[in-house]
């Protein structure tokens, strides 16, 4: 029962800081008012239209979210390895994957982001560990 508290605290953990972050480029990007953000073509223009700084912001937040997932998921976790830690970042890389399903983004983006995931939690994991021992 620990093992699920710790990924579902270090689940809820990586979406607070990638919420956050992402909240932070959206403040220094944001859409026109007048934008349909349901709209995926009229979407399509406009990220095609970003610059590359708001990309690296929202990739930011993947690899902070991912490593204070993968800590909190150590800290928590019974076991004395990253296993829950990689579990957290297995779930956020399956949400990366919904997510360059269905919003448009470039092919490069998509790739780093989701290569970032796992190594982030992990190492977010080993410093947990670290932390507890």
């Amino acid at each position: 029962m620990k093992n699920v508290l710790s990924v579902f605290s270090g689940l809820i953990t990586a979406w607070i800081v990638i919420m956050l972050t992402e909240y932070f480029s959206h403040l220094l990007f944001p859409l026109p008012g007048n934008v349909d953000s349901m709209n995926a073509e009229v979407m399509r223009e406009m990220i095609v239209q970003l610059p590359a700084v708001a990309f690296l912001l929202v990739l930011l937040a993947g690899i902070l979210g991912s490593f204070t997932g993968g800590l909190v998921a150590a800290l928590v976790a019974d076991q004395h390895k990253t296993g829950m830690s990689l579990i957290v970042g297995l779930i956020l890389m399956t949400g990366g994957i919904l997510n360059a399903v269905t919003i448009p983004q470039p092919l490069w983006f998509s790739v780093i982001n989701l290569l970032l995931y796992l190594p982030s939690a992990y190492l977010g994991g080993r410093t947990g560990l670290k932390l507890k021992s």
